[in-house]
């Protein structure tokens, strides 16, 4: 089962471009110091999303989550994503 879940947490971007992961989400995720976290991209009607994920196990996990939270909208799978999760 998929679930999308929207929080209301913001954060600002440093000088060199990083920002702190809350220890909330840390914590509920997972996610521990050194842990490597890939980064998926996308938009729908104009609003830029990121989606994270710390499975580092699977190389497509990444394209699958975005996959995922489009169907989860209602949004079409663009052709390349639907693409690069079938070829990996």
């Amino acid at each position: 089962m998929f679930t999308v879940t929207f929080e209301n947490i913001s954060r600002k971007i440093d000088a060199l471009g990083r920002i702190s992961v809350p220890s909330g989400l840390r914590s509920r995720f997972g996610i521990q110091a050194g842990d490597e976290l890939n980064f998926a991209t996308f938009n729908i009607d104009g609003v830029n999303y990121i989606g994270m994920t710390v499975d580092q196990e699977q190389e497509k996990s990444r394209y699958v989550y975005t996959a995922n939270v489009l169907r989860e909208l209602g949004c079409e799978i663009p052709e390349k994503l639907e693409e690069k999760i079938n070829a990996i």
